[in-house]
């Protein structure tokens, strides 16, 4: 007896789906007594060797039959296709929403594409061409993202994906001013939110209610709001005023804070507020000054330690010390010349002068005489410097313009200038 041939040998050849048209084919290479393709619900489809009109999405299987009767089943027949959907995933924001101002990466996941063309509800997103899509700059409410790619001649387009950018909390913060530096200022965040958190300049936390207070007009505070989508905005450099702050005190006019005997001076309080301020020199309350400013001719020589106090509301505040030197001035103690006041023609003149107080070095100046006159030798120079109190300077001078031989002339006299070494001189 002959035996019965109990097995089929066949192979599968396939060609992919072509742009999601369902038109690839599967083929039973070899040649059977008959051919039966099914699809995945076992529903009959084809009796030819090539069944066409399959899709990527499906599974199919075949039996074939040979001549001796034995039949084979070959089953998860599955076609590969050109030009697949992607779809669209977000790799950093959970449950596909994020905060306004986050970035975003949106990833298109397919095979084999080249092209990526990618639109925000509609609107097609210039220059990205690449199979993910980068962006910060979605703006507050619900997108509708797409992608196309292309695969050879295919274009293919994905799922929607539905979007969400969440605003940031709108924050505005009210203060109250710290009260005579007890720091009792408070700051309050306007509005309703899920969390606050208040910290101080050094980032340490304080407290979580929408009112902090224990705030100092010296501090410098930030603040944390949540909002219910649990995005989050930090309101940064946080200061409170005050009430009853420390004025400063500033000389307009005077350079280095110094002046000269009998300069006027004028001292300024700074602050913000003040409706009363009381001056003191040394110590001892000046009377009748009560403003932002005071004014004076009268400090006498020496070293004034200048104090404002300074009223606002129930607070009193002093500021700094400031260091004010009064200098005294040179003055002139006698003029000796070696002449009478009546001269004849060109009898020169020697004057001496004596110098004392104010601070060395002088320069003593002749500055006018009631004749024209000029410097002769040995002492013509117009300026002399004297390096200690009582020193001398000298100056040699006769008429510009003798008079006739025999004449006299009466009342000659000059006079004279000295300035110490701090600019000083007498008025």
């Amino acid at each position: 007896m002959i035996p019965k041939l109990l097995w089929v040998h066949q192979t599968i050849t396939t060609t992919p789906e072509n742009c999601g048209s369902a038109d690839a084919t599967a083929t039973v290479n070899g040649v059977f007594a008959s051919v039966q393709w099914y699809d995945l619900l076992n529903n009959p489809l084809g009796t030819n060797a090539t069944q066409g009109s399959l899709s990527s999405t499906g599974t199919y299987h075949v039996v074939v039959t040979n001549t001796a009767g034995c039949d084979t089943t070959i089953n998860g027949i599955t076609v590969s296709a050109i030009g697949t959907n992607p779809t669209v995933l977000t790799s950093n924001a959970t449950g596909d929403a994020a905060c306004f101002g986050t970035s975003v990466i949106f990833t298109a996941t397919t095979t084999g594409a080249t092209l990526y063309e990618w639109s925000d509800d509609g609107v097609v997103v210039p220059s990205e061409t690449g199979s993910t899509f980068t962006t910060a700059g979605l703006t507050v409410g619900t997108h509708n993202i797409v992608v196309r790619s292309q695969q050879g001649a295919c274009w293919s387009t994905s799922n929607t994906l539905v979007f969400t950018v969440h605003a940031l909390p709108n924050v505005t913060i009210t203060t109250t001013p710290e009260n005579c530096g007890s720091a009792d200022a408070t700051a309050t965040v306007n509005g309703v939110f899920a969390s606050v958190q208040w910290y101080d300049l050094l980032n340490n936390p304080l407290g979580t209610n929408a009112t902090q207070g224990g705030l100092s007009s010296t501090g410098t505070y930030h603040v944390v709001v949540t909002n219910t989508a649990g995005c989050d905005t930090t309101i940064n450099g946080i200061t409170v005023s005050a009430i009853g702050t420390n004025p400063t005190v500033l000389t307009s006019n005077a350079t280095g804070d110094a002046a000269c005997f009998g300069t006027s001076v004028i001292f300024t309080a700074t602050t913000t507020g003040a409706t009363l301020y009381e001056w003191s020199d040394n110590g001892v309350v000046v009377p009748g000054e009560t403003a932002t400013t005071f004014t004076t001719a009268g400090l006498t020589v020496g070293t004034h330690n200048i104090v404002v106090r300074s009223q606002q509301g129930a607070c009193w505040s002093t500021s700094n010390t400031l260091v004010f030197t009064v200098h005294g001035y040179p003055t002139i103690t006698s003029i000796v010349d070696n002449m009478p006041l009546t001269i004849c023609g060109s009898d020169i003149i020697t004057y001496t002068i004596t110098v004392v107080g104010g601070t060395p070095n002088y320069t003593v100046s002749l500055v006018q005489s009631t004749h024209p006159y000029v410097l002769v030798a040995p002492n013509n120079q117009p300026n002399v410097t004297v390096t200690s109190s009582g020193g001398t300077a000298q100056f040699d001078v006769r008429l510009a313009t003798p008079p006739a031989s025999g004449t006299q002339i009466t009342g000659f006299t000059t006079g004279y200038i000295v300035i110490d070494s701090n600019g000083c001189y007498e008025p």
